[in-house]
C-alpha cells in the first residue's frame, strides 16, 4: 500500500529549511521512492515549497476534484485550478507522497478531515509527524514573528517609552488547540517530537525529519538550496518594530503599509543588537498564570518532555541610543523608498 507522509511543522521548528531542501532535492527524493509536489503560488510568495497555502485553498472549499474551467477567470482561480490538477496527479500516482507545511497543522477539523479522507480514498496510508517547541520558547518566537507582518502586541514594552500591558484579547501564543485537533483526526497516525530532539540530531532538523520519514539519505547528499532565510528578530529590534507597528496601526493611512514597507523596516533595524528576543520578567509576570495553564495542558496532551525548558528573560533596560538609531534608520530607508516610488511613477 502506498503511503503519504505529512510533515506538519510546527511553526518555528526549521520547517522552511526542510521544505527548501526537499524542493531542491526532488530528484533525489524521487530516486528514494517519494514524490514531493510542486504547486503554483502567487507572485509575492517567498517559500515556494511550503504546501500549506495551496492545500488550504483546496480543502477550505471542499475536496480534491477535477477543476472547473469557470474558476480560471481571476488569477487566484487560475492558481487554484493548477493546484487542483497537480494534487490529483499526485494522488493518482503509485508513488509514495511527501507533503510538508506548518500551516497544515492549523487546518480546521473539517478541512483536515477532508484532506485525510482524500488521501485514504486514493489508497494512501497516512503517517504524520510534527516538532513541538516548549511553551515559553514557542511564545517568544511566535510573538516576534507576528511583528514582521505589522502586528502590534501590547504585552511587549519598550523600556520607559511604553510599559507592557495586557488587554482582553491578549493571550499566550501556543499550539495546544491544534494538537487536540490533530489527535482527534489522525489518532495513532501522528507522532509528536520535542524540537530539542530535532536540533540535537547530528545532521540537524533536516536529518531528523528524514529519519522520521524513513528515508536513508544523508542530509549532506541533499542539494543545499538558495535559502530564503526566516531570520528571527533581535530583542531591541523586535521592540522597536512593535512600537512602529502601533503607530502605523493608529494612523488613518496605516493600511497602506504593505509587505515591502514591513520588510524595509525589518532590514533597517537589523543591526540594533544581537541578543535574542525574550520577554522581560515584568512581561512574563503578566502572563505567568496563563503560561502555567498552557504548560500543564501541553504535558497532559503529550508528556513532560515537551515542556522541559529553561526560562531566560530580556533585560528591561534598553540602550536609548540604539532605539533612536533604529528609528532614524527606518525613517531614512522608508524615505528613500518613497522617493524611488515617486520617480518610477513619473
Amino acid at each position: 500500500m502506498k503511503k503519504c507522509i505529512l510533515h506538519l511543522g510546527f511553526h518555528k521548528t526549521g520547517s522552511t529549511t526542510f521544505q527548501q531542501t526537499c524542493g531542491a532535492s526532488r530528484e533525489i527524493l524521487n530516486q528514494n521512492g517519494f514524490f514531493y509536489p510542486k504547486f503554483s503560488y502567487p507572485a509575492e510568495k517567498g517559500n515556494l515549497w511550503n504546501h500549506s497555502g495551496p492545500l488550504k485553498m483546496i480543502y477550505k472549499r471542499g475536496h480534491a476534484e477535477i477543476p472547473s474551467k469557470s474558476i480560471q477567470k481571476r488569477e487566484r482561480g487560475k492558481i487554484l485550478h493548477t493546484n487542483q490538477t497537480r494534487l490529483l496527479k499526485a494522488l493518482k500516482s503509485d508513488q509514495d507522497l511527501l507533503l510538508s507545511g506548518e500551516g497544515l497543522s492549523c487546518f480546521s477539523k473539517l478541512e483536515l478531515e477532508r484532506f485525510v479522507a482524500d488521501l485514504k480514498s486514493y489508497g494512501f496510508a497516512v503517517e504524520a509527524f510534527a516538532l513541538v517547541r516548549p511553551p515559553y520558547s514557542f511564545c517568544c518566537s511566535a510573538i516576534q514573528e507576528t511583528f514582521k507582518s505589522g502586528s502590534f502586541n501590547p504585552l511587549i514594552g519598550l523600556a520607559q517609552h511604553r510599559a507592557p500591558s495586557i488587554v482582553r484579547n491578549t493571550s499566550l501564543k501556543n499550539r495546544n488547540r491544534q494538537i487536540k485537533t490533530l489527535q482527534q483526526v489522525l489518532g495513532q497516525q501522528i507522532s509528536f517530537y520535542p524540537f530539542s530532539k530535532a536540533i540535537a540530531h547530528p545532521q540537524g532538523v533536516v536529518g531528523f525529519c528524514l529519519d522520521c520519514i524513513g528515508i536513508k539519505i544523508k542530509p549532506e547528499t541533499m542539494i543545499d538550496p538558495a535559502r530564503i532565510h526566516n531570520t528571527s528578530l533581535s530583542n531591541i529590534q523586535a521592540r522597536v518594530i512593535n512600537q512602529i507597528n502601533q503607530i502605523v496601526a493608529d494612523d488613518p493611512n496605516g493600511k497602506h503599509c504593505g509587505k515591502l514597507q514591513h520588510r524595509l523596516i525589518q532590514q533597517a533595524t537589523a543591526q540594533l543588537d544581537s541578543n535574542p528576543f525574550r520577554l522581560t520578567k515584568e512581561e512574563f509576570g503578566l502572563v505567568e498564570a496563563e503560561y502555567n495553564q498552557v504548560k500543564t495542558e501541553l504535558a497532559t496532551l503529550l508528556d513532560d518532555t515537551f515542556i522541559e525548558e529553561t526560562l531566560a528573560f530580556s533585560s528591561s533596560e534598553i540602550d536609548q541610543t540604539a532605539v533612536i538609531q533604529g528609528l532614524a534608520q527606518t525613517a531614512a530607508v522608508l524615505a528613500i523608498q518613497s522617493r524611488r516610488d515617486e520617480s518610477s511613477q513619473t
